[in-house]
């Protein structure tokens, strides 16, 4: 079964004007290289057919999840390339699904100069306008106001686009026709591997399939099979406590004699710890909570690896840092601490992935969470594709 996803290919059009080698004559190349190893490639002039909407077309590309740009000054002063922009942009995480070779034209390296492409939709948006003004009656009014739309559209994106672009390591067309493009198959190839290990949510891609019915994020999960009730639920989780109480009282009030007449009492925290701070190295690992005590959790510097759940228990049970050895999984809340204050904040050496938590739904199911889209899925006990951070207490 081919496994390769979709690429689509988003240029500006060969002509008479270019200098040096056409723009399209990368793209032809492209599209030979991509086609030739099993990939399906999406292109206007293959996919468009006589009579299609390019309009819809190019939404079509807006929508791609893996998007090759050949960037070009002509591309940069296109309607058609800019609007394919805008709707690629419009889609969230675009900066994952783009992946930009520039030709030697386009240039935005230089500030001055990738600045002259914003003064040149703010020109051809005040000729328009200034066209408009001067005609007592137009007929095409609505089209002339959409047109200005799309001009100011443009100008708002263009110079985060190039500026991100610019900044983006995407090698010479030359360098990629050396070697056939393998860099930017490598690549793609590397990122549709990730998308696949946590789907995103908005896409409604499942994490896994059983039984026949594949099972999506968590709440749905839990909707779908509840877990059973267990059977220490009732009254006796609340008898036990009750019993308990006059002991804790007594406990409490002779530990509060002993305090007001000079005894030594119970600390419950620690004075060097605290100063400390999200993201701090504390006790072989990297702070991700910490409270007003100075007592909270660390993690792992970095993953671990990929493994199957029970490996993965194993893992961190075996896991030493900083001269401790009580490291294991972390519970789903303490992962999600993980990802909002550490990963969230480039904080860690931990990559775009999904991890492990120690919570097992059932016999064959553990949940994790994907740092892709922050979201809870889950996943197969047996999977080798989830990476593995370890936890303690401190």
């Amino acid at each position: 079964m081919n496994n390769n996803p979709e690429i689509f290919i988003s240029y500006a059009w060969g002509d008479k004007n270019e200098k040096g080698k056409s723009r399209e004559t990368i793209v032809n190349e492209l599209y030979e290289d991509l086609t030739n190893i099993g990939f399906k490639v999406i292109r206007d002039k293959v996919n468009l057919s006589y009579g299609g909407k390019i309009s819809d077309f190019m939404k079509k590309i807006g929508r791609g999840k893996y998007v090759v740009v050949i960037i070009s000054d002509k591309y940069l002063k296109s309607e058609y390339c800019m609007y394919e922009i805008l709707e690629i942009i419009k889609n969230k995480a675009y900066k994952d699904r783009i992946f930009p070779i520039i030709l030697s034209d386009a240039d935005i390296f230089d500030e001055v100069n990738r600045l002259e492409y914003l003064d040149y939709w703010s020109r051809k948006r005040e000729t328009l306008q200034n066209r408009i003004r001067k005609l007592k009656e137009l007929t095409d009014a609505n089209i002339a106001n959409e047109k200005l739309k799309l001009y100011d559209d443009i100008r708002e994106v263009i110079g985060e686009f190039t500026g991100f672009i610019k900044d983006v390591n995407s090698l010479t067309p030359d360098m990629h026709r050396e070697n056939d493009f393998a860099d930017l198959i490598k690549f793609i190839k590397s990122k549709h591997k990730e998308d696949q290990l946590a789907p995103h949510k908005d896409e409604k891609e499942k994490s896994f399939q059983e039984s026949g019915e594949e099972v999506g994020s968590k709440n749905k999960m839990m909707e779908k099979h509840p877990p059973p009730e267990k059977k220490s639920q009732g009254y006796a989780k609340y008898l036990i406590p009750l019993l308990l109480l006059p002991f804790l009282i007594y406990f409490g009030m002779s530990q509060f004699n002993t305090d007001n007449s000079g005894g030594a009492g119970i600390d419950n925290h620690n004075d060097s710890n605290l100063n400390l701070k999200i993201g701090d190295t504390h006790e072989g690992g990297i702070v991700f909570d910490v409270d007003p005590l100075g007592q909270g959790m660390v993690c792992s510097f970095r993953n671990m690896g990929k493994f199957n759940w029970n490996e993965a228990v194993a893992k961190c049970d075996s896991y030493t840092s900083g001269g401790y050895s009580d490291w294991r999984l972390p519970s789903e809340d303490e992962l999600n601490l993980i990802y909002i204050n550490l990963y969230k904040n480039s904080l860690g050496g931990f990559g775009k992935s999904a991890y492990w938590s120690s919570y097992k739904y059932d016999d064959k199911t553990v949940f994790g969470q994907s740092f892709i889209d922050g979201q809870t899925y889950g996943y197969p006990m047996d999977a080798d594709y989830v990476d593995v951070l370890a936890v303690r207490n401190f």
